[in-house]
């Protein structure tokens, strides 16, 4: 058991967050538009604790590499499941959570040969269109803020098909969410084969050992 401490107050708001994420879909499948109005709220409640714990972390000087591995856990779960989930319900095309599930597993791959090297997330990427729509600050929180919006647009149309009493609207922003999926689709496979390029000499070095 993880203790509850300065070091791991970081570490158990991953796992609060991830925890909340199966809460949010249990709720979205009851057929009560209560339950899917509180699984809405809760999922907002997940995205303000993806900004937490990087704040504790910092606040308690708790950063570690660990901590870093388990946030971005934290990340895949919560993203590859409600797209997943949204996919079943069949709110947004079914290739969309494949391919994300795909690359997310390739590019922590990637990652973990890095990490061999004892190199930083932040600095893998070596060329300047991949600083700029990878690594950066600001395609960070755009990539961030367009994932949580996509997720939150789910959600409400799920809390308003069970009212049954806006077709119109919801049909509308049916719309949205299955073009906002895949555009976000678009930009990770940009992103994703920047980090392929800027990592394809540490690829050739290690997968011909």
């Amino acid at each position: 058991m993880v203790p509850l401490n300065n070091n791991t107050i970081a570490h158990w708001t991953v796992f609060i967050r991830i925890l909340l994420v199966f809460v949010v879909i249990f709720l979205f499948t009851l057929p009560s538009f209560f339950a899917n109005v509180a699984g809405v709220l809760l999922l907002i409640v997940a995205a303000v604790l993806d900004g937490v714990d990087g704040y504790l972390a910092r606040k308690y000087n708790a950063s570690s590499l660990v901590g870093g591995m388990l946030d971005t856990l934290g990340d895949r779960i919560t993203e590859n499941v409600l797209l997943i989930f949204f996919a079943c319900e069949r709110l947004i095309p079914f290739y969309v959570p494949i391919v994300f599930v795909a690359r997310s597993l390739t590019s922590d791959f990637i990652r973990f040969l890095w990490v061999k090297q004892q190199v930083s997330t932040f600095a893998m990427q070596t060329s300047k269109l991949g600083r700029i729509l990878v690594s950066s600050k600001t395609s960070r929180v755009i990539y961030l803020m367009a994932k949580i919006g996509l997720f939150l647009l789910g959600g409400v149309i799920i809390s308003l098909e069970r009212l049954a009493a806006y077709p119109d609207m919801v049909a509308r922003l049916g719309n949205i969410l299955w073009s906002g999926a895949i555009i976000l689709l678009a930009f990770n496979l940009v992103r994703f084969f920047l980090l392929l390029y800027d990592s394809r000499e540490l690829l050739q070095k290690e997968l011909v050992k």
